[in-house]
């Protein structure tokens, strides 16, 4: 009896510390942070794989890790697009994801930082001839954003298919949120940036500074939250076994 009482909090003590611990050590090495939260994703799925409205937060998650390394790549790779090109193709995306997720109080923050960003880069364009790739950012933003936009609609879309099993859980919840920290974050550095260059105010750098402090931070406690959530689940069943 002792042991069922204490060991959800031993547990989440226990994988708290070991999370942090690891997005200390993977700072600055994306690669290894990568495949770390992969692994995460995988050994969950297994773990719960009887509980679909786990799998399938997971499944939108993996989705999100997946646009952001394609998006990553296609935007340094020179040799599939242009950077003309690229902004052009980026910013078409980015203004057909203001339309679409209008509905989303959220979204705000994209139209103020896609505003922010033209008048950077175009600011930048006259005066150096050269584009400043600032919609980098708006291209995560966007990214964060659908998956708001798809955790909103997962209950509907599983009921379509387990009519019985589809329901909120906290997961759902808990990365709603955590995505729309992150586009608070985006907008904030787009907005400095816009500061910077447009009133000369180069010594704000506080969002600067922090920015990869806080995007690991985000990115290590949904590491933390998909566990936590997902063993609270299943932790009451293994302990009735």
């Amino acid at each position: 009896m002792l042991i069922r009482a204490y060991l959800p909090k031993i547990i989440t003590a226990l994988f708290g510390g070991l999370f942090v611990a690891l997005g200390i050590l993977t700072f600055g090495d994306a690669k290894i942070f990568d495949l770390l939260y992969f692994g995460i994703l995988v050994f969950t799925s297994i773990v719960c794989r009887k509980n679909i409205n786990v799998l399938g937060v997971i499944s939108i998650i993996a989705i999100h890790q997946i646009l952001s390394e394609t998006a990553w790549f296609t935007f340094n790779n020179g040799d599939l697009l242009s950077p003309l090109t690229a902004a052009i193709f980026f910013y078409s995306i980015i203004i057909f994801a203001c339309f679409k997720f209008r509905h989303d109080n959220i979204s705000k923050f994209l139209i103020v930082s896609l505003l922010f960003t033209v008048a950077t880069e175009a600011y930048l364009f006259i005066k150096t001839g050269s584009i400043a790739a600032l919609h980098w950012y708006l291209v995560v933003l966007t990214i964060n954003l659908l998956t708001r936009h798809l955790i909103f609609l997962r209950v509907s879309y599983t009921g379509i298919y387990y009519p019985n099993k589809a329901k909120s859980i906290n997961l759902d919840w808990q990365i709603y949120k955590l995505n729309a920290l992150a586009v608070f974050v985006q907008t904030a550095n787009v907005c400095e940036y816009f500061l910077r260059k447009f009133f000369g105010l180069n010594d704000i750098l506080f969002v600067y500074n922090l920015y990869p402090y806080l995007m690991q931070a985000i990115s290590t406690y949904s590491i933390f939250i998909i566990f936590h959530e997902s063993y609270k689940l299943i932790i009451p069943k293994m302990l009735k076994a």
